[in-house]
């Protein structure tokens, strides 16, 4: 089954209840999203900027990230600024993802900050979005993910959340909903490609990078639930097939062969 085939499967089928449950059970009684708040409350936040394409019917999602977060930001609205973000906002109408990220990066200056570049379909529990970046910055990785939680729409078992885990040190991390940018990752992953529809397939040059030198990361104690459909409203039979060129340029078959864990983060 392809990604294109996957996802049309998702979006027909019922929600496994079940399963759901479980997780969320698992969530609720794990403790270490709470150890990892608390720690990172001692380390520093390093100065962060924001990049955001974001829909008026997800305004107060994008909101949320930016509420009580020492960030500065640049957004983009598809379709029509809304009010509370108008500040923040660049610009409106139609683009590529990547080529309006890439113009949102370019009005931000480049002063070795961290990048935080998200989906606008995306919520977590107040504060995490600056645990997330205070932790990626405090265990050196250059390019980190937060995990999906037990309710969020995930492409990828490997980005659902591990319990009891702080987080991972990995040889993968996919294309979005949210990412965070270290100061060496800007300089040696930016430009994103304008000539992709999704950017499906762009783990690989990740990867690449990751072989090369590049720490890339998943923090379990930081979750996320993203709630919206991947690609839903894109052409999925060109973005699975701009995915199958890049695995075939580096002699991959599947994702699962990038997925790979080096090592768990613990706290001191």
């Amino acid at each position: 089954m392809g990604i294109a085939d996957f996802i049309r499967w998702e979006l027909r089928k019922a929600p496994n209840r079940p399963t759901q449950a479980r997780r969320v059970a698992i969530d609720v009684f794990d403790r270490t999203p709470h150890r990892l708040h608390k720690a990172a409350i001692r380390w520093p936040l390093p100065s962060t900027q924001l990049v955001c394409v974001y829909r008026y019917s997800n305004h107060a999602h994008v909101e949320a990230l930016l509420h009580n977060f020492e960030v500065r930001a640049a957004l983009w609205a598809l379709d029509k600024t809304h009010p509370a973000l108008a500040s923040q906002t660049c610009g409106s109408g139609p683009g590529g993802r990547f080529a309006l990220l890439n113009r949102l990066i370019g009005e931000l200056p480049e002063d070795g900050s961290h990048l935080v570049i998200t989906d606008d379909d995306v919520t977590f529990a107040p504060g995490r979005l600056a645990t997330l970046v205070k932790t990626s910055a405090h265990f050196g990785i250059d390019l980190a993910q937060l995990a999906h939680g037990p309710l969020s729409l995930c492409s990828h078992d490997f980005n659902r959340f591990q319990r009891g885990v702080i987080g991972r040190r990995t040889m993968w991390v996919e294309i979005g909903p949210t990412l965070v940018f270290g100061p060496k990752a800007r300089d040696e992953l930016l430009p994103l490609p304008e000539n992709s529809t999704m950017g499906w397939g762009h783990e690989t040059v990740w990867h690449q990078a990751a072989k090369n030198g590049l720490a890339l990361g998943i923090i379990d104690g930081v979750r996320m639930r993203h709630r919206g459909y991947a690609a839903a409203s894109y052409d999925l039979e060109a973005a699975e097939a701009e995915n199958d060129s890049a695995l075939a340029k580096y002699g991959l078959t599947s994702h699962s062969e990038m997925q790979v864990t080096i090592s768990t983060l613990a706290i001191d």
